[in-house]
């Protein structure tokens, strides 16, 4: 069954419609067991190994990839503390058509304020908020024409960080402390774990992979090391640039130059004659 109306999730009056009422209609939140959204995921999967060719290989999974499903796991649920229903079903109109496609959050849950927090979790070495915001306002610009306020929340798992426990994991609170502003003007929620919040975060789940964790974070300290080296040599050589730069002569004195050579070749041949 659709979950229409989700205890807490405050609906906007029908009568109350936008230029984004039009693009989208029939919104719901339903379960990752939705019987249409498994069929729909399976579609996708289906078509794009139909369109492998014959000597397709396969690229390397690393550790992060492996576990970051893990991660996510333990985030939402434990840290987090979504609710089941985190999956957008809408139709949208493409070509005078309506189309029905879904949407997966990484996490929904209702605020005693009656607003719906969206998230949107990251495991890297290397943060990207606006990539994460991009995600989360794809899911936003639809659910807006059913729900009156909605909160952004961006949760990035710094994997290269070294970094002890943190003082957060009973939960991220949305207060003045944790809200930024892109320079776009978009207003999101940012937190940062650490893998020692996942570790505890993680403590008695027989399911979290950890010797694959651990990899994981070896593996995102090295990217990171090398990331730096190179972000570092491309400071030095831009150094070596300007300062190469500033030795040369600049135009006006190769052209002074040019015009007293000149002016030296007409006397000499004018003694010359």
């Amino acid at each position: 069954m659709k979950n229409t109306s989700i205890s807490g999730f405050p609906q906007v009056n029908p009568t109350y419609l936008t230029s984004r009422s039009e693009k989208y209609r029939n919104i719901y939140l339903v379960s990752t067991r939705d019987a249409g959204y498994l069929a729909s995921k399976k579609q996708i999967i289906d078509s794009k190994r139909a369109k492998r060719t014959t000597d397709y290989v396969p690229g390397e999974v690393t550790a992060l990839q492996n576990i970051s499903g893990d991660i996510e796991h333990v985030v939402r649920n434990s840290f987090f503390s979504s609710e089941a229903y985190r999956i957008v079903e809408y139709e949208v109109r493409i070509e005078g058509k309506y189309l029905k496609l879904y949407h997966e959050l990484d996490g929904v849950r209702v605020e005693n304020d009656g607003s719906i927090t969206l998230v949107e979790i990251k495991a890297t070495s290397n943060i990207n908020t606006l990539k994460a915001l991009n995600q989360l306002n794809r899911s936003a610009d639809i659910l807006r024409t059913k729900y009156k306020k909605l909160n952004l929340v961006v949760i990035n798992v710094d994997m290269a960080s070294l970094t002890e426990q943190s003082d957060i994991l009973t939960g991220p609170v949305l207060n003045q402390d944790t809200y930024k502003v892109t320079d776009d003007g978009v207003g999101y929620y940012s937190f940062v774990l650490s893998p020692d919040d996942i570790r505890q975060l993680s403590t008695g789940n027989e399911y979290f992979k950890h010797y694959v964790f651990e990899e994981a974070c070896v593996e995102a300290m090295l990217c990171a090391t090398q990331r730096r080296i190179k972000n570092q040599e491309k400071f030095q050589r831009k150094i070596a640039q300007m300062e190469a730069k500033e030795n040369e002569p600049s135009e006006f004195a190769i052209l002074l130059q040019a015009s007293i050579a000149q002016s030296n070749l007409k006397h000499r041949l004018a003694i010359i004659a």
